[in-house]
């Protein structure tokens, strides 16, 4: 996957210290370190970042026994019940909210 950028972020002399209102990174096909548009190296412009965001819910946290408020079922992880999109567990039939949840994020 290439890099990608948006708008430039250069302040141009030629136009009173200005931006120039490029709105985003055109590669020049002889000079691939410059713009089409205003001629300024990708550094000037902002770089577009893609993340991905990844949920696993892990053990169920739901109280069953009320009057001993640390009693809770052991169920380890998440199992949906009825395909990907299930919010009910097959393991402990808790709703998903239930269960604690561990978000990673990585940039692509």
């Amino acid at each position: 996957m290439g890099k990608r950028y948006a708008e430039c972020c250069r302040h141009h002399t030629s136009i009173n210290g200005e931006r120039d209102g490029c709105q985003g990174f055109i590669q020049h096909q002889l000079r691939p370190t410059e713009c089409v548009v205003c001629g300024c190296h990708p550094n000037f412009h902002r770089k577009v970042f893609e993340y991905k965001t990844e949920v696993v819910y892990t053990s169920c946290k739901k109280i069953h026994d009320y009057t001993n408020s640390s009693t809770v079922d052991g169920c380890p992880q998440f199992t949906p019940r009825g395909g990907d999109a299930g919010i009910e567990c097959a393991a402990c039939g808790c709703h998903k909210v239930f269960h604690q949840d561990k978000i990673s994020t990585i940039v692509t």
